[in-house]
């Protein structure tokens, strides 16, 4: 008969009170070195999805100021928006425009002819150093050369379909076709002077048909696709936050 109420009896677990982690704990070392560092593990990865949770969703503010530098985190491949609208727009601004036969430009230029051809030069639209210049001469010879300078005028109209007519008549080609006449220089002078203000060019820039080109060429473009790299720098502290670069930091 045992008289102790403490005494062990045989076949009693060797575990007791401390548990199963205290029996590993107690019988290895490494067990519990191997959970501490485990829950440290733990721990940390927490507040790190935390800090990044955090400081990227409320560090920053799209439209404004950067509070620091951010860096890429994990690689990424991302649409460059800003960088797709400047080369959009680049190509753009190579079309200077397109250039339209002008109808009323035509129609002018048919109605001065005429009043050359018939010697009046009211409807002409000179300078008045020109307009004196005419007044000035002989009636026989101002009826001439209106009336040359109708013909040669005529002539630039009916080649004004061609390519090299498309945006006026060039002082050379004048000057190519008056020699010509086999005139005296002093009225070719004359000549030379009314049509270099009579030939307007005979084309217009169609503002419409230049910005649905632009457009066109613009969208034919593919958006860039640029990738980062972790540790690449995202936004610079104090450089402003735009919409894409906020969508990256997210």
């Amino acid at each position: 008969m045992n008289s102790s109420g403490n005494q062990v009896y045989k076949g009693a677990s060797p575990l007791g009170k401390k548990g199963i982690a205290g029996f590993f704990a107690e019988k290895f070392p490494f067990f519990r070195a191997s959970g501490v560092i485990v829950l440290v593990a733990f721990a940390l990865s927490i507040l790190f999805m935390r800090w990044v949770i955090n400081d990227r969703m409320t560090g920053f503010l799209p439209d404004e100021p950067s509070p620091r530098s951010y860096f890429a985190l994990y690689p990424m491949n991302f649409v460059d928006e800003d960088g797709t609208s400047v080369l959009r727009s680049r190509v753009g601004e190579t079309v200077a425009g397109v250039l339209v036969r002008d109808g009323s430009a035509v129609e002018l230029l048919i109605s001065k002819i005429e009043s050359m051809a018939k010697g009046d030069t009211s409807s002409l639209s000179i300078s008045q150093g020109l307009s004196d210049l005419l007044k000035a001469l002989p009636e026989e010879a101002r009826q001439k050369i209106l009336r040359e300078s109708a013909l040669l005028a005529n002539e630039f109209l009916k080649n004004s379909g061609t390519e090299t007519a498309l945006t006026g008549v060039t002082s050379e080609a004048v000057w190519k076709e008056i020699e010509k006449l086999s005139l005296p220089m002093e009225e070719n002078n004359i000549i030379f002077q009314i049509l270099d203000e009579v030939l307007q060019p005979l084309t217009r820039v169609d503002e419409e048909l230049t910005r649905s080109l632009r457009d066109d060429l613009a969208e034919s473009l593919k958006p860039l696709e640029r990738s980062v790299s972790p540790g690449d720098l995202l936004v610079e502290k104090g450089q402003m936050v735009t919409p894409p670069v906020a969508r990256l930091l997210k």
